[in-house]
């Protein structure tokens, strides 16, 4: 494998998360956008998805706002909005519960 290549990281976690392996899919994701993060932008959504997956909503607040840096119209863009409303929402409300049980 070409380790300095972002686009084959990138392949590789999709044929990870093809095969439900997540955590892999996840580490070669983060890899492609430590190499190129601005040819492989979208990666950021879906490291995010995985976050999500993995219940880690702020992580998943920070990916999704890293990728509509640099595709504030891309392909996810809608989806992308509606994710991060619905997680602030949720992060609000777990806080909030928080503070009225202490």
């Amino acid at each position: 494998m070409v380790p300095k290549n972002a686009r084959i990281w990138t392949n590789l976690g999709q044929a990870y998360q093809l095969t439900d392996d997540f955590a892999d899919a996840r580490d070669a994701y983060t890899k492609a956008v430590g190499i190129d993060p601005k040819a492989e932008s979208t990666d950021w959504y879906l490291l995010a998805k995985l976050a999500e997956n993995f219940g880690q909503g702020s992580d998943a607040v920070q990916d999704y706002r890293k990728y509509l840096l640099d595709n504030p119209t891309g392909q996810y863009a809608n989806d992308t909005n509606a994710r991060l409303s619905a997680l602030s929402r949720d992060i609000l409300k777990r806080r909030s519960c928080q503070r009225s049980r202490r």
